[in-house]
């Protein structure tokens, strides 16, 4: 059975929002009711409902890897395999989760791109090849959406 919050705030006689604060570290919770609530959900095996903070948050602590074009080919370059190896590496450090997308074609690329940040599935992308006019890239500045472009030479 899933441990809720309430579960948890029942059972350490505070109400729901003193849990959320304490999951957030608010400063306005006294140390005894944090230990306490800590104490409960850790005996409980509570586990915070990331969807629900992702939306209390307005953030998904996920980035988009858009892969180039043909995505077959990707992982046949040593090249390739290192700069995804340290875009994992350094996101899971970070606590970020990797999407990875691709598309057969710039159209299918944008679509993909625009579905994920429109969406709210990722905060960001990291685009690991262009071309000049590149309508992702142009999708992204014209959105302000968060970017980075790889270019390798």
């Amino acid at each position: 059975m899933t441990v809720t919050l309430k579960k948890v705030a029942r059972r350490a006689g505070v109400s729901p929002s003193t849990v959320s604060r304490v999951l957030s570290g608010h400063p306005n919770v006294k140390e005894e009711t944090s230990r306490k609530v800590k104490e409960i959900m850790e005996e409980l095996g509570y586990t915070p409902n990331i969807i629900a903070q992702n939306l209390v948050l307005r953030s998904t602590n996920s980035i988009c890897v858009l892969l180039p074009r043909p995505a077959e080919k990707l992982f046949s370059y040593l090249f390739s395999m290192e700069c995804m190896s340290g875009i994992v590496a350094q996101a899971s450090r970070l606590g970020f989760d990797i999407l990875i997308a691709s598309g057969a074609n710039e159209q299918e690329e944008l679509e993909v791109v625009s579905r994920l940040l429109k969406g709210g599935r990722a905060d960001g992308v990291i685009v690991l090849s262009s071309r000049k006019e590149d309508a992702v890239i142009q999708f992204l500045k014209s959105n302000s959406y968060p970017y980075v472009l790889f270019i390798s030479e």
